[in-house]
């Protein structure tokens, strides 16, 4: 396995690098699931196939873009660095369940047996 050292690293990468590392809590981004539920409440009586596809288009059309000086690669899918997005589309049950809890949880990390298990997957 190849190991990438730091200081190969050149100072731009470095740079991008140290900011997103001290994002210590990342946010979650509500902006999808707002733009769906715009357009789902407002089109009720057409079926879901067509909700989805017009809720699809009004996210693209309205979310957010942001490219961060230096980038050579550009995209995301959230409205803020690190951010999570919700994506009402598959499922929001888990979300009603935990969201007075997400500020609180711990950070989620890879270790151990899952961490073995990814490696060698």
């Amino acid at each position: 396995m190849t190991t990438l050292k730091l200081d190969t690293l050149s100072d731009r990468i470095k740079a991008h690098k140290n900011a997103l590392v001290h994002i210590v809590k990342p946010p979650v981004c509500t902006e999808r699931a707002q733009h769906y539920t715009e357009m789902y409440q407002q089109h009720l009586d057409k079926p879901i196939p067509v909700r989805r596809a017009l809720a699809l288009a009004h996210h693209l059309a309205n979310r957010t873009i942001w490219i961060k000086h230096d980038e050579l690669i550009i995209g995301n899918q959230a409205s803020e660095v690190r951010a999570a997005p919700i994506f009402p589309e598959y499922t929001v049950s888990w979300i009603e369940k935990e969201i007075d809890d997400l500020a609180d949880r711990p950070r989620c990390w890879l270790c151990g047996e899952r961490r073995e298990q990814t490696r060698s997957a």
